[in-house]
């Protein structure tokens, strides 16, 4: 009587089963929430620290980028984009142990060096 099953009992109990279902959406709704989530905070946490400056550095904070193109181009025409250079007020000079972030532009003149500590 050992070998054989009693089909009246069933296999998994509701609550089992709900429990399962739950724990799956709980797992991957959070892997999907901190995955963007790291996307979304990127910008926000400094990813380094300058800890060296030699001659001339300068930086510009960055911001969110332009999108290239707002609409589908239409076959034939010709598109044209007006292009502006920043002015240099955009462009600031860097600090010793002024923290870095992600969307930040740098530029050196010849000669000059920047050294960044990247906190891991």
């Amino acid at each position: 009587m050992a070998d054989t099953y009693n089909f009246s009992r069933p296999i998994f109990s509701l609550k089992v089963f709900w429990s399962v279902i739950f724990a799956l959406f709980v797992s991957h709704f959070g892997a999907t929430v901190s995955h963007f989530g790291f996307a979304w905070a990127e910008d926000e946490k400094p990813i380094g620290t300058i800890i060296g400056i030699i001659g001339t550095v300068q930086m510009k904070t960055g911001g969110a980028p332009e999108p290239v193109a707002k609409s589908k181009p239409t076959p034939g025409k010709l598109q044209i984009k007006p292009v502006s250079f920043e002015p240099d007020s955009a462009w600031q000079a860097a600090k010793f142990k002024q923290e870095v972030y992600a969307s930040d532009n740098f530029r050196t003149k010849r000669g000059s060096r920047l050294k960044i500590k990247v906190h891991d």
